[in-house]
């Protein structure tokens, strides 16, 4: 990324647009996969010269968050969620992994759009042409009546400087998915520039809409369905899934943290993920829920008691009572409710929130900050 092909000074500014082309060319002509620090004949030379640049000083984690404010700067935000990127660490040489899915929009770098062709990579020189194309390729109909019609680029390699490798094709993008809540009783404060951001941040949790969620311990700049703070307290506890049945699934963090870093697993769409937290063993689960008649009931459940799975699950109702509409969620000290005499058993669907304890209980969250949906 510093160093050009063929070029023996350093070039950090062409270079790194010389890859992004490539990614970008990636994005929007079915994916491919980059090799940075494997030559032309194949050979894994590495990226020993470029990590010890002044700009990196000798750190992956610096070189890759360059790449990853790069990407997500220039390409765009929804762009950066089908590029992710992995260090080999199959081979002693220092081997950087980048792996494009194809684009659900057209992507363009500093206003232009890059096309394959062959195994190369060009400015496509009919732009306009190029996007209507492209919305008809991925199934949005353009708004100019007759498109012109470019033959489509077929070939999914690497660049020149990368040995070729075929790529599998993807599935269509489902469509977004609303945003997902979390709770409003805890830090979530993402960047060290905003107020109340707390120095102890384990890593983060990012909730991808399209079905994927990722991990890293760098500083996320997601704008998708929910990014997660997770704090240092919070890293031996779990992630509780709530979804839009009610359902509930605990996920042990020290799982998520075990991942590898900025690649995108998939989570479980079965059902709709409506509200995501941390939480620890001390902590318990409010839900608000409805009988057919419309009353809203409220419960408190220990997390130790949810159903334990992973981001695949779709977990268990909390109750095993029929209920008609699971309204809202938030994560709770259990010691904060533990004075209130609450209904936990699962053939209850809970305390009725207008009258005694579930009243208290609803007084109790509101003074905390938390408003209640009617």
């Amino acid at each position: 990324m510093v160093y050009p092909p063929e070029e023996k000074l350093p070039n950090l500014t062409k270079q790194t647009h010389e890859i992004l082309e490539q990614i970008c060319a990636f994005l929007n002509c079915g994916g491919g996969t980059l090799y940075l620090g494997v030559n032309n004949s194949g050979y894994e030379c590495g990226l020993k010269y470029d990590l010890s640049y002044l700009e990196f000083g000798g750190s992956r984690d610096k070189y890759t968050l360059y790449l990853d404010n790069q990407i997500h700067s220039r390409l765009g935000v929804n762009a950066s969620r089908f590029v992710s990127r992995e260090w080999d660490e199959n081979v002693k040489s220092d081997v950087l992994i980048i792996t494009v899915r194809d684009c659900n929009q057209v992507v363009a770098l500093d206003g232009k759009y890059y096309e394959r062709r062959g195994t190369s990579v060009r400015y496509a020189p009919d732009p306009e042409a190029f996007k209507r194309f492209r919305l008809q390729q991925i199934g949005i109909t353009p708004k100019t009546s007759t498109p012109t019609t470019i033959a489509r680029p077929t070939v999914r390699e690497t660049r020149k400087i990368t040995p070729t490798v075929p790529v599998t094709p993807v599935a269509p993008v489902a469509p977004p998915d609303e945003k997902v809540l979390t709770s409003i009783l805890r830090n979530n404060v993402l960047h060290n520039y905003q107020g109340g951001f707390a120095n102890d941040i384990a890593g983060y949790v990012a909730i991808l809409s399209d079905g994927k969620y990722k991990f890293s311990t760098d500083e996320m700049w997601e704008n998708d369905a929910l990014t997660l703070a997770i704090h240092d307290h919070e890293k031996e506890g779990y992630l509780v899934c709530v979804y839009d049945d009610g359902s509930a699934c605990r996920v042990p963090l020290d799982e998520i943290f075990d991942k590898n870093e900025n690649y995108e697993y998939s989570r479980t769409t079965a059902k709709r993920l409506v509200f995501a937290s941390p939480a620890t063993e001390t902590d318990s689960l409010m839900s608000v829920l409805t009988n057919s008649k419309g009353e809203q009931y409220i419960r408190f459940d220990a997390v130790p008691s949810l159903v334990e799975g992973r981001m695949t699950d779709c977990g268990a109702p909390v109750t095993n009572t029929a209920y008609e509409e699971a309204v809202q969620f938030e994560i709770v000290p259990t010691a904060d409710i533990q004075h209130l005499q609450l209904t936990t058993s699962n053939k209850s669907i809970g305390n009725i929130i207008k009258l005694g304890e579930g009243k208290q209980a609803k007084e109790l969250m509101e003074a905390k900050g938390v408003v209640f949906k009617q």
